[in-house]
């Protein structure tokens, strides 16, 4: 996760930083010589995902790992309790 969210900040094959400290934003790519500066939604949204499954990392790991990650994004929503998680197999059945 480090690795991936490292690519961010200049931790990738041309050694560009493409997060903005400006707007907030994030360039949208990496080309031969360098970045590409347009800042779409769907670069900004990539990056603020992975910054936000940094966060949940850290915490994670403060708290511990027998929290499990439900009760640490209910209580970042502000305390309210959330509904059960759905299984990716649908219907609460285990996988």
């Amino acid at each position: 996760m480090q690795w991936a969210f490292g690519w961010f900040f200049g931790q990738n094959d041309v050694r560009a930083v493409l997060y903005d400290f400006t707007t907030g934003g994030c360039f949208d790519g990496l080309h031969p010589a360098g970045v590409n500066r347009n800042q779409g939604g769907e670069s900004t949204v990539c990056w603020l995902l992975a910054l936000h499954q940094m966060h949940l990392q850290v915490h994670q790991a403060v708290r511990g790992p027998e929290e499990p990650l439900e009760t640490i994004m209910a209580a970042e929503a502000g305390g309210h309790e959330t509904a059960a998680p759905v299984s990716p197999c649908g219907k609460g059945l285990a996988c």
